[in-house]
């Protein structure tokens, strides 16, 4: 969430906080792990907050940690304004070892804006730089339009007696290779929601502020009490129609994605075509330069040793990479170790370790080779 504006935007701080606990409430699930992230110039956390929370069995045995990770203020090291751009390379990179991760930004206005302040300012990182490319291909943005929104998120607040009807923006970033698992049992937020939203019945919740004699369902055991705003307006509530928020956010997360099988696969600048091949076949082998062999299933590395790098195996649904004489190290932003799979959509990068020992009698040191790999069903 951005916070540049906390303190001199009571109404949507509040709303923010409020659809972000709404989203914890509603979506989350015993098992499920969430971190909630402030971001300005840079992404930020709480002081003394956990990193992360898993969801344990007893939903409310989590309130109090997750509530700790909600931001309440500005982090006045730093610039006011807000680097989205920057935000999404350091979320991702901080989602990044989960294949059911989900990133979530929520601001008043998505678009990366300038700020006051005397804090960190480094200049905004822009939509053309290559690690935030990265990062939108290991979790394409899912939104109509370029450089918008993925979705409004609309709420109501009142304020000396007249009701007033505001957005926020979200960004929602899901995995290329998104893999969700199995519930035993359907999420019942979510359904109620559904329900609601076709009715075109939204119920709202009303946070209270500490000290309120008729507290109602609160967003978390305590309100965060940042500084009053400039204006000190009397804001009495802040209104959310949060099923209707879980449902909207539900149905661009958590809608049905087809299983699809991998058509063709492209390695470097060959593309090999998969129509034909069965469980267990190779698909191709990436070797070292000067490999004994002509075939065209061959992906030949220039600067490195003949060693047999690594073969491409269908399995399916998925493209199998086995690691021959080397190592995979990392798959896009993510560390890996051992084997790995790949689905339908991937676009990234997959970088081997191998030995390299460029003159007989030097030391062998070991070289990164990156290959470019791209997995279509059509």
């Amino acid at each position: 969430m951005s916070t540049g504006h906390f303190n001199t935007d009571a109404v949507n701080r509040n709303a923010a906080q409020e659809i972000v606990w709404t989203l914890c409430e509603g979506l989350l699930e015993p098992g499920d792990t969430v971190s909630i992230r402030g971001f300005q110039a840079n992404v930020w956390s709480v002081n003394g907050a956990p990193q992360s929370v898993e969801v344990k069995p007893g939903k409310d045995s989590s309130v109090g940690d997750i509530w700790t990770m909600m931001p309440g203020t500005p982090d006045n090291r730093q610039n006011l304004g807000h680097d989205t751009e920057r935000a999404v390379i350091d979320l991702c990179q901080l989602a990044s070892p989960g294949r059911n991760s989900i990133v979530v930004l929520i601001a008043p206005e998505i678009k990366s804006q300038v700020g006051e302040g005397a804090g960190l300012a480094a200049p905004f990182v822009g939509e053309k730089d290559a690690a935030y490319v990265e990062a939108i291909r290991a979790f394409p943005i899912e939104r109509v339009d370029p450089g918008q929104a993925s979705l409004k998120l609309p709420f109501r607040f009142t304020e000396k007696g007249r009701s007033f009807d505001r957005t926020l923006d979200a960004l929602l970033l899901v995995r290329g290779d998104f893999s969700g698992e199995p519930l035993a049992s359907p999420r019942p937020a979510i359904q109620e929601a559904f329900e609601r939203v076709k009715q075109a019945d939204y119920p709202v919740q009303t946070p209270t502020k500490p000290g309120d004699p008729n507290p109602g369902p609160g967003p978390g055991p305590q309100m965060r009490t940042p500084p009053e705003p400039d204006n000190k307006a009397a804001i009495i509530a802040t209104v959310i129609a949060s099923l209707a928020v879980v449902a909207a956010i539900a149905w661009t997360l958590l809608r049905t994605r087809p299983i699809k099988k991998p058509r063709y696969l492209k390695v470097k600048d060959i593309t090999f075509d998969l129509v034909n091949k069965q469980e267990a076949d190779a698909v191709c082998t990436i070797v070292g330069q000067g490999y004994p062999g002509d075939s065209p299933n061959l992906v030949q590395i220039v600067g490195i040793p003949p060693l047999k790098v690594a073969t491409f195996l269908y399995e399916g649904n998925e493209i199998r990479i086995t690691a021959e004489q080397s190592r995979i190290i990392r798959k896009s932003l993510e560390t890996v170790a051992g084997d790995i799979s790949l689905e339908v959509g991937f676009v990234g990068e997959i970088v081997f370790e191998v030995e390299h020992r460029p003159q007989p009698l030097l030391p062998p040191t070991n070289v990164e080779v990156p290959i470019k790999v791209e997995i279509l069903s059509s």
